[in-house]
């Protein structure tokens, strides 16, 4: 059985009203309310000022929300993609570079390790 709640906000001093239906909830196995927005109650009067019916704000010089089409949303992901692509493509470039230093630094290391080897077989024989 629905029942009028009414809930004052101390803030803004207005009264809004609801209406409150019951039910059970299996999982917890309690009765939750199920409230449905009425209105606001004027308290000079007495009286329930119903509300429009529609959900959300009112639409008005502020609260315009830019039109998305579908061409701009592609333009977006479009750029995005280039965008993305050039990111790859650099860091590809920059791979391929690092590639090449390790190369150049394991033929170092492999001449310091054979100078190394003559220098100690050069020793056994010295001593």
């Amino acid at each position: 059985m629905p029942s009028i709640v009414k809930y004052k906000n101390p803030k803004k001093g207005i009264t809004v009203v609801y209406e409150s239906t019951s039910h059970y909830d299996p999982v917890t196995k309690k009765s939750r309310p199920t409230k449905k927005y009425i209105g606001t109650y004027n308290e000079e009067t007495g009286e329930i000022i119903p509300s429009s019916g529609k959900r959300g704000r009112v639409k008005g010089s502020k609260n315009k929300k830019k039109e998305v089409t579908a061409k701009s949303t592609e333009l977006t992901y479009q750029s995005m993609y280039e965008e993305a692509m050039k990111t790859v493509s650099g860091q590809k470039e920059t791979i391929e570079r690092l590639n090449h230093q390790l190369e150049k630094y394991e033929a170092v290391m492999q001449k310091l390790a054979q100078v190394l080897k003559e220098l100690d077989a050069s020793q056994d024989q010295n001593p």
